[in-house]
C-alpha cells in the first residue's frame, strides 16, 4: 500500500497538476482544463469501467442522503467534494425531498470550490467552503458552517470520494474519530473508497503512479479497512446486500434501500468504490455511574 507522506493533496494544488476535483468532473460529464482531460483519459486506460464507477458513486450519493432524509436528518457536510455533478446536483436532491435541509461543500482546492459554487448559484441551501478535510477545527469553526447548521442536531457526515487521497500518516481513522466527536448521536456517516478487489497489479500499479506524479496519493484499501473506519458507527444494511452475516463494507453500486432501489446494470459493472452508512451510536453507559465513548 503506498503511504506517501503529506503530499501536496493536502496543502495546495500546483496550478500546472491536474486538479483531482476536475479530474473527477470530467467523469460525471465535466469539462475542465486540458492538464485535467489528459489524467482523466489515462485513468480511463488502466480501470475501463471508471466512468461505470463514477455513476455508481453519484447513485450512491443520491440513495444514501435520501435514505438519512427518511431518517429525519437534515444537515449535510459534504468533505472533499469536488464539484456538484451537473446533471441532478446533491443540493438539488435533497432540497428537493426536503426544502429545510442543507449542505456544505468542502474541498481544499480553491479553483474546484469556485466552480463548485458557480453550479450553486443562488441556492441558499448549499453553500461550498475552501478548507483542508485533514483539519477538522477549520471545517467546524467556519462561518459557512455556522450560517447553515445547527450543532445541535443530526450530521451527516459524506466521504465517498476522499479518503484514498489521505495518507496513512495523516490517518483516516484519527480524522474520522476527530469529525465524529463534533457530532451528536443520531449522526450518519456515509463513506465510499476504492478497493483493489476487482482489480490487478497491472491496473493499481499505474494508476497510483499517475496520482503520485500529480504529487497527491492514491490508495486502494481492503474491505477490512474501509469497515474500519466506521468505527463508534451502526452499519446499516444495503439492500442486495442485507443478509449478509455482518454488517462490514459493502460495492456501493449494490446498495439500495426499498423505498430508493439502485440501477441493477450497474451492480455487474461498476466495483471499484466499497462503502456504506452508518449511525452513529449513543455512548454505553459506564458500570461506575459515567459513559463510554
Amino acid at each position: 500500500m503506498h503511504t506517501n507522506p503529506r503530499s501536496r493533496y493536502l496543502r495546495d494544488t500546483a496550478p500546472e497538476l491536474p486538479r483531482p476535483g476536475l479530474v473527477w468532473d470530467c467523469l460525471n460529464g465535466g469539462t475542465n482544463r486540458p492538464d485535467d482531460r489528459i489524467m482523466f483519459n489515462k485513468l480511463l486506460i488502466h480501470l475501463p469501467r471508471l466512468r461505470q464507477d463514477a455513476k455508481a458513486n453519484t447513485q450512491f450519493r443520491h440513495l444514501a442522503v435520501l435514505h438519512l432524509l427518511s431518517r429525519g436528518i437534515r444537515q449535510f457536510l459534504d468533505l472533499g467534494s469536488g464539484v456538484p455533478v451537473w446533471k441532478r446536483p446533491l443540493h438539488n436532491v435533497i432540497t428537493d425531498a426536503d426544502p429545510d435541509a442543507r449542505i456544505l461543500y468542502v474541498d481544499h482546492d480553491e479553483v474546484v470550490c469556485e466552480r463548485s459554487r458557480e453550479r450553486i448559484g443562488t441556492t441558499a441551501s448549499a453553500l461550498a467552503l475552501h478548507a483542508n478535510v485533514t483539519k477538522p477545527e477549520g471545517v467546524f469553526g467556519s462561518q459557512e458552517f455556522a450560517d447553515l447548521f445547527d450543532p445541535s442536531q443530526p450530521l451527516a457526515i459524506l466521504a465517498t470520494n476522499v479518503f484514498q487521497h489521505v495518507s496513512e500518516a495523516d490517518s483516516p481513522r484519527r480524522l474520522l474519530a476527530a469529525y465524529r466527536a463534533e457530532c451528536v448521536p443520531g449522526s450518519a456517516l456515509v463513506i465510499a473508497h476504492p478497493t483493489a478487489y476487482d482489480l490487478t497489479p497491472s491496473q493499481t500499479e499505474p494508476v497510483t503512479r499517475l496520482h503520485r506524479e500529480g504529487d497527491y496519493p492514491y490508495i486502494f484499501r481492503t474491505t477490512d479497512e474501509i469497515t474500519a473506519l466506521f468505527e463508534g458507527y451502526q452499519i446499516l444494511p444495503g439492500g442486495l446486500l442485507s443478509d449478509q452475516p455482518e454488517p462490514r463494507a459493502v460495492p456501493i453500486a449494490r446498495w439500495d434501500t426499498p423505498a430508493h432501489r439502485a440501477d441493477p446494470t450497474l451492480s455487474a459493472l461498476a466495483h471499484l468504490f466499497y462503502g456504506g452508512v452508518g449511525i452513529l451510536r449513543r455512548p454505553e453507559p459506564d458500570p461506575e455511574g459515567g459513559t463510554q465513548p
